[in-house]
């Protein structure tokens, strides 16, 4: 299967499904407008006055309306009646809820319907302005019929409208007392316990009753037999089109079966499959080994129906085993999707075959249970068997079910912990542990103390939901593996074939991740209906809740609508994106670099952007009821606060839209500010990005930018100077010197000729002469190579010229080395007499002094004399 065609398909649905679904209350909001057109509505000719008033006959309600405004009041009455009288009848009191619901829809419509038509004719009343006081012109007797005729009819669409808000009240009222008395009547029912003692009760059963119930059973089943064999060709005809028919969806079957595992790459080696491949092969199969058996079985009955094969005690029984011929086929394909004895490398959760045989056989017995308890309450209501056969039964059932749930929690199960299979259904049996023991112990204690209701309640919710929950998981995994982008084989084939579209590997998971939460929600608005009425809640209870849901509720003075709440997240979402994909198809095209600055291109996009946001925002807010006017009064009254909270986020903002309309500084500037300097690289609502030459992203406010000093390098274009200094010798030719310098400039393929290069003679320096080579260039961004050549040049030019690059050169100068080599000498002889005194104190002998250098002047001390030691000459 081509998964991104199938991507594409649904993506495709649901955008024509959510614009189908906005049209829809478009045209009902146009439908349910309440005025006429003017050659509807005027039940009087026009006036050839010219400036006659309109006629209030072409505002007053409409005979429809009033019509309504008549019938419901009475409806309701009726409902009242109805409901009195089925106090004790769940079915009745079903039906009433639903009647009433419908009452409090048509009260919304008409109701709906009268609203706009008041302020119309007080617009009207309005124009002709207040009646005159005493003392003033009296008016015609024209207007004043006018305006008796549209006080009238104001006071009859008040007077229609406050009856209709009374009805609607008592409505309410009567709804909630139904429901209370249904509630009630249920939980009655379930708490009731048998007429008479088990054990009386059992024993009739197994001795007299229960014979004379199976005779009675025999007998209709007899009698049916005997309708069907008078009918024996159309009967044998009609199995073997059943036979056929199942024979032929399971050729099918099985050949798409194969050919998906084989797409799958289901080889028979020993390692097993990746838990998303066994999703994968679970969602196949469920729905692949239940729809031949399903199709076929309900092909049967309705031929069966059809062809008049039934009588009025044989129809309910048939409903009961279809109802758990399906519930049977359905539990068995999810046990084998999920199980899969007899393949242990595509089974879904990591247990081994014997567990996996022995949890899908236990699975098999609960459902059959169950369908025997629902098979043996529907022939007891057709029948009128004996409450004892009923009460027995019911036991026997109550206490195998509770049985067979303890003996499959208490299944030996090896897994494989290691695997994503093994660790979910490990959590999952320790999580069902305990209320299993509870829901197994709870059945059979409520059996034993009579309350048979009760545990067969508890009993069929058990069985809904395992297999409810067991379904919504395959489905959630099946969503799952078709939204998936991974590097499996066959996900990864998907995703080749998809980078040829425009659904590639990058926005492959962009699309899908949505997609997936857009699958799995619209699964969630199924599967909760149904578990809903599991639970035991009528329908009528649930098309009041999503009649609410959709059409909204009232809290106190306001309404709210979830539907037109949704309905303006998705008007507020699709505008976003409209604005994305219109600023990306401008962006390539009208925007393109090589057509527009990239600077103003830049604006122009972000300016788009806003415009896109904020048309977006308004948009939701009108479409969802809000009122612009309340909100620009709430920003005034908070604008205070947000002036000293948030200043200086405002300031930024401020500034960053000063920026991209002033334009002082643009996307790809060369800009310095203080200390750092760089390349702007995006300018957002509050703050500049700006990259230096390091690679760095520096990140100023846009407020810095507008007050502070900048220097921009490419405000108005790229054109710029560069300064190059320049040193030669004192030996060196001044002229020369500039005739060279000039040469290399004009030589520079990186300076321009026009403005021409300018040689300036700088001034006289302390080792050289000092020059500067002042020359333009087409690109400033390109300063330092114009720089290297020009530098590049000049030294291979003063090279061959002779000419020297001086550098710094000092002359020290050394005065009276006389003085500092007799200061020299002195040093040496206190240190040495010093050495002379130390060894004397010590009792050893004493050295002779050593002779001195040539640069020293002879000693005249000759012998050891403490005295003249101390300061010797």
């Amino acid at each position: 299967m081509n998964w991104t065609r199938l991507r594409v398909i649904t993506i495709v649905g649901l955008v024509l499904t959510l614009c189908a679904v906005s049209h829809a209350v478009n045209v009902g909001a146009a439908d349910a407008q309440p005025f006429n057109t003017p050659a509807q509505a005027t039940s009087e000719p026009p006036s050839s006055a010219p400036n006659q008033p309109a006629s209030a006959a072409t505002i007053r309600m409409s005979d429809e309306l009033a019509r309504d405004v008549q019938r419901l009041p009475l409806q309701l009455q009726r409902l009242t009646h109805a409901a009195e009288r089925l106090v004790n009848d769940p079915l009745g009191l079903t039906a009433t809820q639903a009647d009433i619901e419908a009452l409090r829809a048509d009260i919304s419509i008409v109701l709906g319907n009268l609203a706009p038509i008041g302020p119309r004719i007080d617009a009207q009343i309005s124009r002709l302005g207040p009646p005159p006081k005493d003392g003033e012109r009296a008016e015609s007797d024209e207007i004043k019929a006018e305006r008796a005729k549209l006080n009238t009819a104001l006071t009859d669409i008040e007077g229609a409208t406050k009856r209709l808000q009374l009805t609607d009240e008592r409505a309410a009222q009567l709804l909630a007392r139904v429901q209370g008395r249904r509630r009630a009547l249920v939980t009655r029912n379930l708490l009731s316990r048998a007429s008479e003692p088990l054990v009386p009760a059992i024993g009739r059963a197994v001795s007299n009753e229960g014979r004379t119930a199976l005779r009675q059973f025999q007998t209709v089943i007899g009698t049916w037999f005997g309708q069907l064999a008078a009918s024996g060709l159309i009967v044998l005809l009609l199995i073997v089109l059943t036979g056929v028919l199942y024979g032929a969806l399971v050729h099918v079957r099985d050949a798409w079966v194969q050919r998906r595992f084989e797409s799958l790459g289901t080889s028979d080696d020993d390692e097993p499959l990746s838990f998303l491949r066994r999703t994968k092969i679970a969602a196949f199969i469920a729905p692949a080994f239940a729809a031949p058996r399903l199709i076929a079985g309900v092909f049967l009955t309705v031929c069966i129906v059809a062809l008049d094969l039934t009588n009025w005690q044989i129809t309910p029984i048939l409903a009961a085993l279809l109802t758990v011929f399906a519930t049977y086929v359905v539990v068995a394909a999810l046990a084998r999707a999920v199980l899969l004895p007899a393949q242990p490398r595509m089974r879904l959760v990591g247990v081994d075959s014997v567990s996996a045989a022995r949890i899908s056989l236990i699975v098999h017995l609960l459902t059959l249970v169950w369908g025997i308890d629902h098979v043996v309450v529907a022939s007891g209501q057709a029948l009128s068997l004996p409450d004892s056969v009923v009460i027995t039964s019911a036991l026997l059932i109550n206490l195998a079910f509770a049985t067979l749930l303890v003996v499959l929690i208490n299944t030996p199960v090896e897994r494989a912990e290691a695997t994503e299979g093994g660790r979910l259904l490990g959590r999952i049996l320790s999580w069902l542990k305990i209320p299993t023991y509870a829901t197994a112990i709870g059945v059979v204690v409520a059996s034993m103390l009579g309350y048979l209701a009760l545990g067969r309640f508890v009993m069929s919710q058990v069985m809904l939901l395992a297999t409810g929950g067991l379904a919504v998981f395959l489905i959630h995994r099946a969503i799952a593996a078709v939204t998936s982008f991974d590097d499996e084989p066959d996900v990864a084939a998907a995703s080749a074939s998809a980078s040829a579209s425009w659904l590639d590997a990058v926005r492959g998971p962009r699309v899908a991740r949505p997609l997936a939460w857009i699958l799995n929600g619209l699964m969630f608005l199924i599967a909760v209906p149904i578990l809903l009425l599991s639970w035991g809640f009528s329908s009528a209870d649930i098309a009041g809740w999503t009649r609410t849901l959709i059409f909204g509720f009232e809290v106190g003075q306001i309404h709210i609508s979830p539907a037109r709440i949704l309905l303006a997240v998705a008007i507020f979402v699709g505008l976003i994106l409209a604005t994305r994909l219109i600023q990306r198809w401008m962006k390539t095209s009208w925007l393109a670099p090589q057509r527009v600055d990239p600077g103003l291109a830049h604006s122009i996009h972000q300016f788009m952007g806003y415009a896109g946001v904020a048309l977006a925002v308004l948009a939701a807010i009108s479409y969802a009821g809000l009122d612009v006017t309340n909100i620009a009064i709430i920003a005034g009254a908070l604008s205070v606060g947000i002036g000293f909270g948030l200043q200086s986020i405002v300031n930024n903002f401020v500034s960053g839209l000063i920026l991209l309309v002033e334009r002082p500084i643009k996307v790809g500037d060369w800009i310095v500010v203080g200390d750092h300097q760089g390349h702007v690289r995006r300018i957002s609502v509050r703050s500049t990005e700006i990259e230096t030459f390091d690679r760095a992203s520096l990140i100023l406010p846009n407020s810095e930018l507008i007050s502070g000093t900048v220097q921009n390098w490419t405000h108005r274009n790229t054109l710029g100077r560069v300064v190059v200094p320049v040193g030669a010798s004192y030996d060196a030719n001044p002229d020369q010197v500039i005739a060279i310098l000039r040469e290399v400039a004009e030589n520079c393929p990186s300076v321009l000729q026009h403005p021409a290069p300018f040689i300036a003679f700088e001034g006289l320096g302390a080792s050289s002469l000092d020059f500067t080579v002042r020359a333009y260039i087409p690109n400033v961004n390109s300063m330092l190579s114009a720089k290297t050549e020009i530098l590049l040049g000049v030294v291979k030019a003063f090279r061959d010229a002779d000419i020297e690059i001086p550098f710094p050169q000092q002359d020290i100068h050394l005065r009276d080395l006389d003085g500092i080599r007799s200061a020299m000498t002195r040093a040496t002889l206190e240190r040495r007499a010093a050495e002379l005194i130390k060894s004397a104190a010590g009792g050893a002998p004493a050295s002779a002094p050593a002779e001195p250098t040539g640069d020293q002047p002879p000693s005249r001390v000759t012998e050891f004399d403490p005295a003249r030691a101390k300061s010797p000459r």
